[in-house]
């Protein structure tokens, strides 16, 4: 089986437009059929006047098809801590961290230092 209940996953709602504000869904896989994802956990989305990212405080439940273009998906380390999750600046880059082991950076090219 590809994704078990054990999986964390960040989603990244695909941008299709320039205007698209960047969103993001991070959680634990709670269930996995045939390409098809149950993930329990938070959204993330871009507040254009700052450009911080901010959680959504209320806990949701997202069914996707894995094989829909409209998410890019990252398997999180099983030790991160959704609850913690966060996004922050360091050194002009975007990282998504949970505080403790996970910083992953979120430029979407090399070269460029924010998103």
């Amino acid at each position: 089986m590809l994704l078990q209940p054990s999986n964390k996953l960040l989603l990244a709602h695909r941008r299709l437009f320039d205007g698209d504000v960047p969103r993001y869904f991070a959680g634990d896989v709670t269930a996995y059929e045939d390409g098809i994802v149950k993930v329990r956990g938070f959204t993330f989305v871009r507040d254009p006047s700052s450009g911080d990212y901010i959680r959504k405080e209320d806990l949701r439940t997202k069914i996707v098809s894995l094989t829909s273009s409209a998410f890019l998906v990252y398997e999180l380390p099983p030790t991160t801590s959704i609850a913690s999750l966060r996004f922050a600046t360091f050194d002009q880059h975007v990282v998504l961290t949970d505080g403790h082991e996970l910083e992953m950076n979120m430029a979407e090219a090399a070269s460029m230092g924010v998103i």
